[in-house]
């Protein structure tokens, strides 16, 4: 359903001629190029920086009350622990890297907050770095492992000279601590999503009322309680349904998707087609992948 950080400490590259090296680092990344069509991520977060950069097509963002429609030649950086959502309504190309904050530790910096939305000069100049380190796996010379972290270390010591955001201010601590709730809160839901949890499940967990959850959860996230669970129950069905052959109505009661009505409408509104025509259909490929194992 989206990507994350693992834990090996290996980066691992693949393509669809199955050419695959591995080596250790001193942190995990994950950097990918894709082609995707038709695709939701319901409000997450990573801890790390990830940037996205759109070569080709239209992506939609919503990072905690500010909306982002990006087109062709635009970048987005998020920062560590940033809540955001986003929506590709057709089809979009575009490079996404996630950097956990231990790689800015290497080189002191920690405590680490970049501009949002980059102007399309510098947005291009990461672009380039992107596409230069998916590229070092083109061609299998001895030098590869080495011109990739050169090009990473390059990529993250650009990320603190040059695209720091000098004008933001620090949340103050009760800002600070709500935040955190919320993050709290977010990780939550998404591992119990598939259970019958409900908005005083969430509150107790983070210790506020439901009532004070459902203000601030719907101010940081963007969507009400009810809106970001019936999301993560549909896009994980989504994910299931076209990789197996499983019964429609097993994987809906799988992912907590209890009445068929609710799924269809969810569904539509998400992927504009049913279950059985996005089944019936090829589900575009990502051109290429470079995963963590």
């Amino acid at each position: 359903m989206r990507t994350s950080f693992k834990n090996d400490k290996k980066i691992k590259t693949q393509n669809t001629s199955n050419h695959t090296r591995s080596f250790d680092l001193s942190f995990d990344i994950h950097l990918e190029k894709l082609n995707e069509n038709n695709f939701f991520s319901p409000c997450h977060f990573h801890k790390g920086v990830e940037i996205v950069y759109v070569e080709d097509g239209y992506m939609d963002f919503k990072i905690e009350g500010k909306d982002y429609n990006l087109k062709s030649e635009d970048c987005l950086i998020i920062n560590s622990e940033t809540l955001h959502s986003f929506r590709i309504d057709s089809n979009a190309n575009y490079y996404i890297i996630q950097i956990p904050l231990s790689a800015f530790d290497t080189i002191e910096q920690s405590d680490i907050s970049l501009v949002e939305k980059p102007a399309k000069r510098e947005a291009l100049v990461l672009r380039n770095k992107l596409s230069e380190m998916i590229g070092y796996y083109q061609s299998p010379a001895c030098g590869d492992q080495a011109f990739f972290v050169s090009k990473l270390y390059e990529l993250i010591s650009l990320l603190i000279t040059d695209y720091q955001d000098k004008t933001k201010e620090k949340p103050d601590s009760d800002a600070a601590e709500v935040h955190h709730k919320i993050v709290k809160a977010v990780s939550y839901i998404e591992k119990h999503f598939k259970k019958d949890i409900s908005v005083s499940d969430t509150a107790s967990h983070i210790s506020v009322t439901p009532e004070y959850f459902n203000r601030q959860f719907k101010k940081l996230a963007g969507v009400t309680f009810a809106d970001h669970l019936i999301s993560l129950r549909v896009t994980s069905f989504y994910d299931e349904f076209i990789h197996t052959n499983k019964k429609t109505a097993d994987i809906a009661k799988k992912n907590g998707l209890t009445n068929y009505s609710t799924l269809l409408r969810e569904f539509k509104k998400v992927y504009g087609k049913t279950p059985d025509q996005i089944r019936n259909e090829v589900p575009t490929g990502r051109k290429m992948q470079m995963e963590l194992v």
